[in-house]
């Protein structure tokens, strides 16, 4: 067999920050403040994620789902699995908001095209809002940006009038 160089294939991008190897060094890990009512918050390892309902264009519900923290080998089994939780609780209109994200894998991108594709079966849709720039470099990389359209805020995407529902012509 001939040899093949794989390394090609390989995109590298250089990340505008520095891991938090603070957990490592035995510095507590920062936690989130105590939810506000009508919140949730799951806590994992390398993830917090808090959840609080919100109202979409047309008056759907919706929910918007803050991450924070690293969506990594430690971070993607608590993400994928708080997620399916909420399509198990019926919500099919979810806004993720990536403001504290400092890490995502390609793992977590198959997460959320499976995601986008469970939403859609029921009805509703996948948002992405406050995406940060070296990870909408990799989506565009990767050619994910046709998927995803990402939002600069919540309330750019929870009222994108493209979500309302067309007028029947009479």
């Amino acid at each position: 067999g001939a040899n093949c160089d794989l390394s090609s294939l390989f995109i590298s991008f250089p990340l505008p920050y520095t891991l938090d190897r603070g957990r490592e060094a035995g510095r507590p890990r920062k936690t989130m403040p105590p939810p506000a009512p009508g919140k949730k918050t799951f806590s994992f390892p390398a993830l917090d994620i808090e959840v609080e309902p919100a109202t979409a264009a047309g008056g759907a519900p919706a929910l918007i789902v803050t991450l924070r923290g690293e969506i990594g080998m430690q971070g993607l089994e608590g993400f994928h699995r708080s997620l399916e939780d909420l399509l198990l609780e019926g919500h099919a209109r979810l806004l993720l908001n990536f403001e504290g994200i400092r890490y995502m894998g390609s793992g977590g991108f198959g997460a959320l095209l499976l995601l986008k594709s469970k939403t859609a079966s029921r009805g509703g849709w996948l948002k992405i809002c406050r995406l940060p720039s070296y990870l909408l470099k990799v989506m565009s990389a990767m050619g994910l940006e046709r998927f995803f359209k990402t939002y600069p805020g919540p309330a750019e995407a929870l009222n994108d009038p493209e979500d309302l529902p067309v007028p029947a012509r009479t």
